[in-house]
């Protein structure tokens, strides 16, 4: 059976390709979808991690003049507390990508570096988020919901796409206006 399956997509034309290889990444994402979805109802406790990066980010900002106390997963301030939630570890932003790097591909294994480089520039650009989110509301530049909602929610899903596109780029072996990505 697998057999004539195989014989049949050999048959197709260039469009029916494209429409398999479509349907077949489109099955993956879906896939995927269900994993986070399971998370999602699971909830692990990332307290740790959560603390890890309120510390982090204290000592940067710490650097940068702006101090802070911390317990916990709250940075504190004379006259406001920030809190490290779950959904500031970027793990949605990790589960996209990782998504979308296994959905583009059929040979796993191969893609692991560049997985495992996407997945360090996000926690880096995620670190730098939550860093200039509290540091440029805290000076009074901007209002933190501004910075955070629509600077940094959608520059971090501008990123994980960018890379993306990097992968399949380098995936394809294409070269683009920037050079080989």
């Amino acid at each position: 059976m697998i057999d004539k399956l195989k014989e049949k997509i050999q048959n197709f034309d260039d469009r029916q390709k494209k429409l398999f290889e479509t349907s077949v990444f489109m099955a993956k994402m879906v896939g995927a979808g269900a994993v986070f979805h399971i998370i999602l109802l699971i909830y692990p406790s990332t307290i740790g991690f959560q603390s890890a990066l309120a510390e982090i980010t204290q000592f940067i900002l710490g650097i940068l003049g702006i101090n802070l106390g911390r317990q916990g997963i709250n940075l504190i301030d004379y006259n406001v507390t920030y809190i490290v939630t779950q959904d500031c570890l970027g793990w949605k932003s990790m589960s996209a990508y990782t998504a979308l790097i296994f959905s583009s591909t059929k040979k796993y294994r191969k893609h692991v570096k560049p997985l495992l480089l996407g997945l360090v520039g996000i926690v880096v650009i995620n670190i730098i988020r939550i860093v200039t989110t509290i540091y440029l509301s805290h000076i009074g530049l901007i209002s933190f919901e501004i910075v955070h909602t629509l600077f940094w929610k959608w520059g971090l899903t501008f990123f994980v796409l960018i890379i993306w596109l990097w992968f399949l780029n380098r995936k394809s072996g294409k070269t683009t206006a920037l050079g080989n990505l």
